[in-house]
């Protein structure tokens, strides 16, 4: 995907807030541009070959409506290195190891520490909403900026990832960093 066109959905899908009204309407529509947000990610990144693996696997943490949104999008849909998806909702944080994704809700901000302790190092991508997230070792972090919903990125975590993030999707992210914030 050129880098035009990755400008154009991320830009298009951070826009969409403008025009809702209700507070749960709002949260809603956050929540679909975060699930987009999800599936875009995955054109950007690659994953390590785990040998024998078929199935991409992506796990929610947490009470959120990001999980409902996103398993409509990859309805059918494969990665394109022709892995199916499987979208599963963890309940027990012994089950993240088997993810190749972790989107945490913030409902489960309590539990932040134990659960990002069981994707870092590991090639398990971590993506969050809260302002603690990235602080507390996460890798990728929705906010949301004059309206429209922006990412960004722990600068460390990605480094000590197993994952190769193209320079397409970081440059329409804010860089974070712990070490500039000390």
């Amino acid at each position: 995907m050129s880098a035009i066109a990755m400008s154009s959905v991320f830009d298009d899908s951070a826009a969409l807030l403008g025009g809702t009204s209700g507070q749960q309407q709002i949260q809603a529509e956050e929540e679909k541009i975060e699930a987009a947000f999800i599936w875009q990610f995955f054109q950007f990144i690659e994953f390590p070959k785990v040998v024998g693996q078929e199935t991409f696997v992506i796990g929610f943490i947490g009470t959120s409506r990001v999980e409902v949104f996103f398993t409509e999008i990859v309805r059918q849909k494969r990665l394109q290195d022709g892995r199916t998806i499987e979208v599963r909702h963890l309940n027990n944080l012994e089950d993240i190891a088997r993810c190749n994704v972790v989107f945490v809700a913030p409902s489960e901000n309590a539990k932040l520490t134990q659960i990002l302790s069981k994707t870092r190092n590991r090639g398990i991508l971590s993506i969050g909403r809260d302002d603690e997230f990235l602080l507390q070792g996460g890798m990728m972090n929705f906010y949301i900026d004059n309206t429209r919903i922006r990412f960004e990125y722990s600068t460390e975590e990605l480094v000590n990832s197993k994952l190769h993030f193209s320079s397409q999707l970081l440059r329409h992210g804010r860089q974070y960093s712990k070490t500039a914030k000390e």
